[in-house]
This record gives C-alpha cells, sequence and structure tokens, in this order.
C-alpha cells in the first residue's frame, strides 16, 4: 500500500489550489499596504508624533504630501471606501474560496481513498481470522471424533 503525501509536490489539484493561496496572499498584502498608507494619510492630516514603527517606513507621494489635512482625510477615507478597494477584497474572498473548495475536495478524496484501503486490510484480516478460525475448528473435530477412520492417532513415543 502506497502512503499518500497530501501537499506532494506535482499534485495538480493541490498545485492549482497553492497558487490560487499565494495569489490570494499577494493580493492581501497589496490591499493592507493601501490600507497603512491610508494610515499614514490620516496621522499625518492629524499631525500626530506617536507613529508606529510599520507606518514610520510609509512615504507619501509628493502630490498627497501637499494635500491639506482635510484633503488628506478624504483621499484616505476614499481609498478605503472605493470600488477599487472592495473588488480587492472581493478577489481576495474569491481565491480563497476557490483554493479551500480544492483543498476541501482533494482531502476528502484522500480520506475516502485512505479509508477503502483501510477497508481493503481489514477484509484480508477477517478472511484470514475465519480461514483460522475454520482450521481450528475442523481439527478439534477429528480430535474428538476418534472414530473417524481418517484420523489416526500417533503413536505415543515412551522413550
Amino acid at each position: 500500500m502506497k502512503q499518500r503525501c497530501f501537499l506532494r509536490p506535482g499534485n495538480p489539484e493541490v498545485s492549482e489550489a497553492l497558487a490560487q493561496l499565494q495569489h490570494a496572499m499577494e493580493d492581501s498584502v497589496s490591499l493592507m499596504n493601501r490600507e497603512y498608507y491610508a494610515m499614514r494619510l490620516v496621522i499625518d492630516a492629524k499631525g500626530d508624533t506617536d507613529i508606529p514603527d510599520t507606518l514610520k517606513e510609509i512615504a507619501l507621494s509628493a502630490k498627497d504630501a501637499a494635500l491639506s489635512p482635510e484633503e488628506k482625510m478624504k483621499r484616505a477615507t476614499e481609498m478605503v471606501l472605493d470600488n477599487e478597494y472592495y473588488e480587492q477584497k472581493d478577489r481576495i474572498r474569491s481565491e480563497m474560496k476557490e483554493s479551500l473548495l480544492v483543498l476541501e475536495s482533494f482531502t476528502r478524496n484522500t480520506e475516502y481513498s485512505a479509508l477503502n484501503d483501510l477497508q481493503n486490510v481489514m477484509n484480508i484480516i477477517r478472511i484470514i481470522n475465519v480461514a483460522s478460525g475454520s482450521v481450528r475448528f475442523f481439527r478439534r473435530s477429528k480430535e474428538s471424533n476418534p472414530t473417524d477412520p481418517s484420523w489416526k492417532k500417533a503413536p505415543m513415543n515412551s522413550g
């Protein structure tokens, strides 16, 4: 019986699902960077000086840096509420859903196959047990019926 590896390289189903997950992750990072940029706009608009390290690394474009505080707040709001933002979120959800469906299907098929293998092994064990029990039964049956002409007792050695 060969052992199955769920994430073995070269499995087309798994490769496709993992590629979709990777793409969803890339889109998610892109969306997160967009959100970080919007946060940086808000921090600049409010004049905050206590800036988290992650956001300190984000530089505003020259155009956005030149905006007034009100314009920066408006730009930040638009960045996280526009159609592009929600389309990107929907794409991420869709990619995640599709990849999970593929992985669930593959897992279910792997489980069914493993269960089938186990049932085959159990059937072989049952056959061996029945055969072994039958042999013991017939041996005992002959031992308890000495009048049977096919039964010959072995001579006892008195050594």
